[in-house]
């Protein structure tokens, strides 16, 4: 699984369940995927938050999160941050249009969640390296939402 280097780092341990929830569903339920995903996002970028800051995030959106001067100069990356928009993004219209997404956006978003996790990784310290995306994922039929909580 693309997700495995997360276990064991601290904080972003907590995140590993619903990323490795996202992998699962990309093939089966794209949707569910990506809702997934945008939830494994936003904990990292709340975690992030937390560290750039040395404070609870409070009552702050995902949006707002990553819009913040704080946390985007703690994370010093554009490639990073227009991936967590993109998460964020497609995670939201997949909770609030009736289109079904394919297989082929949730495996783009995906790849992005797992750039993100490994690049919030490196800069917290916690990781030198990560492993590369592997593309070939296993198709689970039976692979369910976990409990989602999803703002704009």
């Amino acid at each position: 699984m693309n997700f495995e280097f997360m276990k064991g780092l601290g904080s972003l341990d907590k995140a590993f369940e619903s990323c490795a929830n996202a992998e699962e569903l990309a093939l089966s339920k794209p949707d569910l995927s990506m809702i997934s995903s945008r939830k494994s996002a936003e904990v990292l970028a709340k975690f992030v938050f937390l560290v750039a800051h040395s404070e609870d995030i409070g009552f702050l959106s995902f949006a707002d999160v990553l819009s913040d001067p704080v946390v985007k100069r703690y994370l010093n990356s554009t490639p990073v941050l227009d991936a967590f928009h993109f998460i964020r993004k497609k995670g939201n219209a997949a909770v609030h249009t009736l289109e079904a997404e394919s297989a082929d956006t949730a495996m783009a978003v995906l790849q992005r969640l797992h750039f993100v996790a490994g690049e919030v990784a490196k800069r917290m310290g916690l990781l030198s390296s990560y492993p590369n995306f592997d593309a070939k994922v296993i198709r689970n039929d039976n692979a369910q939402l976990d409990d989602v909580n999803v703002d704009a």
